[in-house]
């Protein structure tokens, strides 16, 4: 399946970041029967390590991930552990994911608890390091000093061939996207329970329009780029680090699927495993209420 970028705004062009929904501030924090499983279970449902520099996995680097959908007025939540299953190095690019899904648990959007049949889904999948490591917070940052270098030598006055390279090396940064994006949505399409989750919020064509077409186009439309960061996420040891905020939307043979959000950090270890994505906020096109709010928790590197 081919992936490509429709630009809407002037490359290496600045835009405020899109506000938060203030309507969906129950999509982003665990419900009590969820953090009370994660409380038996030992699996931490907060804190991030702070990073490594090599971009490598180890065995035992973990996310954990907290799946919000809401959909005809409830609010069902999954928890997804990820955990590497062996180390990699530079001559070896492929990670194994070991995956744990639980859930649903479910309440009405007062908080009030409804009781559904918990399950536990579990896979393993692996990943290529090297394409992950292409992350979207990384993009973020190169367009930012692009960007910051654009204006301040706009001030002085680029000519016409100054302009041409400029915007010859941002050009040359969107494959980026084609590459790190893929490999992170990987997790979604090889794991049926992620994969079930996430075709709630997003509006497939019909199947005889798939059939009929060998090699159907998915086109992401960025309708603003910012180059600004969107706040900053604090590590364990106190540091910080800028992330950044990407809205962006999806279709398929002409047809919107969904309209989304994503937030992410360069993507080093332990956040090298989602290609620095730390949330994935997605809408339905045709179904207003379905939403879904896919969120790391926590980030821990590996003991070892």
């Amino acid at each position: 399946m081919k992936y490509f970028l429709i630009l809407a705004a002037w490359i290496g062009a600045t835009a405020a970041a899109a506000a938060p929904d203030p309507d969906a501030g129950y999509l982003r924090e665990p419900l009590p029967a969820l953090t009370a499983l994660a409380a038996e279970r030992n699996i931490p449902v907060s804190g991030f390590d702070a990073p490594r520099s090599e971009r490598t996995i180890r065995k035992g680097d973990s996310l954990v991930v907290l799946f919000s959908l809401v959909e005809k007025g409830l609010e069902y939540q999954w928890i997804l552990q990820a955990s590497a299953a062996r180390n990699t190095g530079a001559r070896d690019e492929h990670a194994v994911l070991d995956l744990t899904l639980t859930g649903p648990f479910c309440a009405d959007l007062a908080g009030k608890p409804i009781a559904r049949n918990v399950k536990e889904m579990k896979a393993s999948i692996t990943v290529k390091t090297a394409l992950l490591s292409y992350g979207m917070g990384d993009w973020c940052e190169e367009m930012r000093a692009l960007s910051k270098y654009g204006r301040e030598q706009e001030k002085e006055g680029l000519t016409d061939q100054e302009k041409a390279k400029l915007t010859a090396q941002v050009r040359r940064m969107w494959p980026v996207i084609f590459v790190a994006m893929p490999e992170f949505l990987t997790i979604a399409i090889r794991t049926d329970g992620v994969k079930a989750i996430i075709a709630k919020a997003i509006d497939l064509p019909s199947v005889f329009a798939l059939l009929t077409h060998l090699k159907p186009k998915m086109d992401i439309q960025i309708p603003n780029i910012s180059t600004d960061a969107a706040g900053s996420l604090t590590f364990a040891d106190g540091t910080t680090e800028a992330f950044f905020r990407v809205p962006f939307s999806i279709a398929m043979l002409g047809q919107p699927c969904s309209n989304a959000t994503l937030l992410a950090v360069q993507a080093r270890p332990p956040f090298l495993m989602s290609a620095g994505v730390t949330e994935l906020d997605l809408a339905s096109p045709s179904r207003p209420g379905n939403r879904l709010a896919i969120r790391v928790l926590s980030a821990r590197l590996s003991p070892q």
